[in-house]
């Protein structure tokens, strides 16, 4: 009886030291992956300091515009994207300086192709008979349509 209860605490033991090993994995996976998003928001954001630092036309175009992120993606195992993420109240300024832009930023970047992508916001459904109604821009439908 004795051995029987000794195995049954070996396997949840080592079924449990399997589970803290996947956390640890996926938790090392995440943090490898943040870390790379952070390191491709870091290249994106000093290019766009020194476009506006050595470039006239951008120095006002560039002063109220800013990205919420950046991500670098392989595309095919030869050629890579940095996808930059603006917000959507931005998306006007961007785009009136975004042929200039991604041409500057794909010199900077030799062989990545750039784009800019707008972040849309998706309002959940109020729960309660709150008194702010969601604005009709903001729901999975409209969002949905306007990023197909």
């Amino acid at each position: 009886m004795a051995v029987a209860s000794m195995d049954c605490i070996t396997l949840s033991h080592s079924s449990s030291v399997t589970n803290q090993q996947q956390r640890h994995t996926r938790a090392c996976q995440q943090t490898a992956t943040i870390i790379s998003i952070l390191f491709s928001c870091c290249f994106v954001l000093q290019a766009l300091f020194d476009l506006e630092a050595t470039n006239q036309d951008f120095k006002t175009d560039l002063r109220d515009l800013y990205i919420t992120s950046a991500q670098q993606i392989d595309v095919t195992p030869s050629k890579n994207a940095i996808i930059i993420h603006v917000p959507y109240r931005l998306l006007k300024g961007f785009q009136k300086i975004q042929q200039r832009l991604v041409r500057e930023l794909e010199k900077k970047f030799s062989g990545k192709d750039v784009v800019l992508v707008a972040n849309r916001r998706i309002m959940p459904k109020s729960k309660s008979g709150s008194s702010k109604a969601r604005p009709r821009s903001r729901t999975l439908t409209s969002v949905s349509i306007l990023c197909a």
